[in-house]
């Protein structure tokens, strides 16, 4: 089916046009091509508001600067376990602390910076939380499909080459 161009008014099929779920048809008005050089006009008229100049540079590092507050921080890691384990920090700070800020695998000492953080493990089928480990570890407990099995016989494995 053709739709008629708003702007170059030229029939054109369907998918010559953006979607639209605002407009009563499900399709914009102006074909794609015309609505991209409407903005590359637009952008070239003022580049200050449209473009990605210094605007988007001086928002970008209000946003850095924003997302590195500590308060910020706190509640974003806060959002996130409550969302990922269901945990809150105040309890994952508990466990950090009850493991003595290591690794319940290796004995590694977690760092404050986010790559040398604890991981929250848990068990994939039941959800339960098991411990704070490495990334290391918890990385290899993924690979080894948390499986008992397969972790006896990389243990064989490397008991018969040792």
């Amino acid at each position: 089916m053709n739709r008629s161009c708003s702007a170059c008014k030229t029939s054109k099929p369907e998918e010559d046009f953006g979607r639209d779920k605002h407009n009563t048809s499900g399709f914009t008005n102006k074909c794609k091509e015309c609505r991209n050089q409407y903005y590359r006009d637009k952008t070239k008229e003022k580049p200050e508001i449209y473009g990605y100049g210094k605007r988007n540079a001086k928002s970008k590092e209000k946003r850095r600067e924003y997302y590195a507050r500590p308060e910020v921080v706190k509640r974003m890691r806060n959002a996130y376990f409550i969302k990922t384990f269901e945990i809150t920090l105040d309890q994952y700070d508990k466990m950090l602390s009850d493991q003595q800020g290591k690794c319940k695998i290796c004995g590694r000492l977690g760092g404050d910076i986010r790559i040398e953080r604890l991981v929250v493990d848990h068990n994939h089928v039941t959800d339960k939380i098991r411990g704070l480990l490495c990334q290391s570890c918890n990385r290899g407990m993924g690979l080894l499909k948390d499986s008992l099995e397969i972790l006896g016989k990389a243990i064989n494995y490397l008991r018969e080459y040792d």
